[in-house]
């Protein structure tokens, strides 16, 4: 039952109900009026317009009026005069209609099957000729079951003309999969579900796995487990001119840039072509992602003379070339275990993001970074090692040379984390302690401050 009034003269308690799209039902009270008394309805939208005008002589107690011209899934407004008495307005009230239940007799309810995703169609016309507005909510459900067990939802405002369609993405290949559709009134009232019937997605077809970018420099060769057919590969080798991550991201990179410079005799310098952003763009969902399901072998194509490599500020030493990647939060470039070879700066990675391939002029530990220093017991969860070598020992000493913890970087990620504890799993004392890194052919000492 949808409005209602106070009592007027001759007729009164008008509402409206519907129980199909196509028909509304007009319902009232006869107080007082006789024969040749007239009732006038004039069904109006919210712009104004008559849609219906009708004129009725009342009979007997209760009176109804079956209406078919009305605006669908709109909130129709309803003027009621009593025509012989000046034209009286009675009443003026409103009704939510319904949304018509959408076809697909005119069209091919499938489209553009692939092999993770189906674009799926109908009519906004219901089967009595009526179209739904511009602005109408429709329901889609997909499901690998005809009984619609756990369907898979998707939701669709129709924009424009009188066709809908969906595509539906994130499905399994090779797979039979049921669809139906159900259209919703400006109030959430659905109509019943149109079947659209089932078919199937393509079989998957083998993903590309070996991506080449910046005229053959940039090769990557992925796991045919981390990528799927319709899943690609983003390369952008201006990064600091057309960002993809942060507006902000070649600030980032001109800062990490300076700090890595290096003081004193060591000096890191960067390749030309060899900055670059690199980031999986997923389907399902859609987004574009740094991080990889599996290990892959990234790699970089340089051209070497006599041992040395020409960044265009200055010859670095061909063995020290390294990948980097950009901690875009902290604004530095962490070292990426690497090794050279063919002529080729080559890596195992299982993250992407904005890499850069340098060079030094000296080899050390310049490089090494380590993060918080102090350390705070209670507030810190660990110390983090950076930009060691893919082989490297850390050993933790007191201030007096006791050693209280040894650890190994066998990973291949270049990072050691220290969480404060001797080798029984008990915190350390507060105070000086010293660490000794080494690798093959290079070690370096510091100094760690433990505080509470």
């Amino acid at each position: 039952m949808l409005g209602a009034i106070d009592i007027f003269p001759c007729a009164s308690d008008f509402y409206a109900t519907q129980n199909d799209y196509t028909k509304v039902t007009l319902h009232w009270t006869n107080n007082s009026c006789g024969v040749g008394d007239h009732l006038r309805f004039s069904i109006i939208d919210a712009e104004q317009n008559v849609q219906g005008v009708y004129t009725f002589a009342p009979l007997g107690t209760e009176g109804q009026l079956e209406i078919g011209n009305f605006f669908l899934n709109a909130e129709n407004r309803v003027d009621v005069f009593w025509i012989e008495n000046a034209s009286e307005l009675l009443q003026r009230w409103s009704f939510a209609s319904l949304a018509a239940p959408p076809s697909d007799s005119w069209s091919i309810p499938f489209q553009n099957v692939q092999s993770r995703s189906i674009t799926v169609a109908w009519w906004s016309t219901g089967v009595s000729g009526q179209i739904n507005p511009i602005g109408t909510n429709y329901q889609i459900q997909f499901s690998e079951k005809a009984g619609f067990d756990e369907p898979l939802v998707e939701s669709i405002s129709s924009e424009y003309g009188n066709l809908i369609a969906k595509k539906i993405g994130c499905l399994s290949p090779g797979t039979l999969y049921y669809a139906r559709v159900r259209a919703l009134n400006r109030e959430g009232i659905p109509t019943p579900f149109h079947v659209l019937g089932s078919t199937r997605t393509l079989s998957d077809s083998p993903p590309q796995t070996n991506y080449l970018w910046g005229n053959n420099r940039w090769e990557l060769s992925l796991s045919p487990l981390d990528i799927s057919s319709e899943d690609t590969m983003t390369f952008n080798a201006a990064p600091l001119e057309n960002p993809l991550q942060s507006p902000t991201l070649p600030e980032k990179i001109l800062d990490a840039n300076h700090k890595i410079l290096g003081t004193g005799d060591v000096r890191r310098r960067p390749l030309p072509n060899g900055l670059a952003e690199i980031q999986s763009s997923r389907a399902c969902p859609a987004h574009l992602d740094e991080n990889l399901h599996a290990p892959a072998t990234l790699s970089y194509d340089f051209a070497s003379n006599d041992g040395w490599v020409e960044t265009g500020a200055g010859l670095v030493r061909e063995t020290t070339l390294s990948f980097y990647r950009l901690d875009f939060h902290a604004g530095l470039w962490n070292k990426i275990p690497s090794r050279v070879e063919d002529g080729k700066v080559v890596a195992i990675v299982q993250s992407l993001g904005t890499l850069s391939v340098m060079g030094q002029e000296d080899v050390s530990l310049q490089d090494l970074r380590v993060s918080p220093n102090p350390f705070r017991q209670g507030t810190d969860a660990q110390v983090t090692f950076a930009n060691l070598a893919e082989r490297a020992t850390l050993r933790i000493f007191t201030a007096s040379g006791r050693e209280v913890r040894q650890l190994e970087e066998t990973g291949g990620d270049g990072i050691l984390c220290w969480d404060g504890k001797n080798t029984s799993g008990r915190p350390v004392v507060p105070g000086v302690y010293l660490y000794h890194v080494q690798s093959p052919g290079v070690a370096k000492k510091g100094k760690l401050m433990v505080i509470r």
